[in-house]
């Protein structure tokens, strides 16, 4: 199974994307990409980072790969998720955890991802 998740500024009291005003107007990510590629080294420590705009990161049953370009304003990341999605979602919470944000997820009910 395969599934992708999209990092952006989302409205922190938006639950689902019915929630989120028809005017919002999505802010720049509060930190930058180097951040983000710090968070997942954090995370897993093995991860490959050869790519730092397309890291992979190994969880055995589950592979995420992160896509996110260096830019600034850094306005949002990708993480393209295949295999075991409760290991995937588990690496996946923690890194929005870890980075204060919140993500859209296509296969959510809510069309946010909640873990």
């Amino acid at each position: 199974m395969a599934r992708d998740i999209y990092v952006q500024d989302i409205p922190a009291e938006a639950l689902t994307v019915g929630d989120i005003p028809d005017d919002w107007e999505p802010a720049p990510l509060p930190y930058s990409h180097s951040v983000v590629v710090a968070a997942v080294a954090e995370l897993v420590p093995d991860a490959d980072l050869s790519n730092r705009e397309w890291i992979v990161v190994n969880l055995g049953t589950a592979l995420v790969e992160v896509s996110a370009s260096d830019e600034s304003p850094f306005e949002g990341f990708a993480l393209h998720v295949r295999g075991d999605n409760g290991r995937a979602n588990v690496f996946v919470a923690q890194l929005l955890e870890r980075l204060g944000s919140k993500a859209f997820d296509i296969d959510s009910e809510t069309g946010i991802f909640t873990s």
